[in-house]
């Protein structure tokens, strides 16, 4: 599970997170030696939780885990600019993440849909930064209240409303 800066989440606090408390309370408390078999057995929960999620929808991003602690803000970008911000191979994108030092998700595209998400994560700062990046390389950002006429397709994507 990958965070900011390409560290990674710890099990401590993946446990703390995805799974139910009750079971899980005191997982690697502060000062208390851990008993490995526990630790295994954790992880063994968080894959199946994963297993169980890919289940219910095929198309979900697997590992994507994001600190609870980590500010985000979530963005549309409409299908006509997506190209811009991406760039060839995701060039562009990943350069944008790389010198903010913010994560930029883009969702996928879905079919029949006009707009995608956007999701950018990190430190304030290095969200301002990407915004201010992606800006001045023309990409407009909307934020995330979904516009009237569009609705949220729970998956990523945007689908236009149909009228009545």
């Amino acid at each position: 599970f990958p965070l900011e800066g390409g560290r990674r989440a710890s099990l401590r606090t993946l446990v703390a997170s995805l799974l139910p408390k009750a079971q899980w309370e005191g997982f690697q408390a502060e000062g208390v030696a851990h008993n490995p078999e526990r630790d295994a057995e954790a992880a063994l929960q968080i894959v199946r939780r994963e297993l169980a999620l890919l289940a219910t929808d095929p198309g979900r991003r697997l590992c994507v885990w994001k600190s609870p602690t980590e500010p985000s803000r979530r963005f549309i970008v409409w299908e006509s600019a997506v190209g811009k911000l991406l760039g060839r191979g995701g060039a562009t994108v990943r350069g944008l993440a790389e010198a903010s030092k913010a994560r930029i998700d883009v969702a996928d595209r879905k079919p029949g849909t006009s707009a995608r998400f956007v999701t950018i994560s990190g430190a304030s700062h290095a969200i301002e930064k990407a915004l201010a990046s992606i800006s001045a390389i023309g990409v407009l950002l909307t934020p995330a209240s979904v516009p009237r006429g569009v609705a949220d397709a729970g998956d990523g994507g945007l689908v236009p409303c149909r009228s009545s």
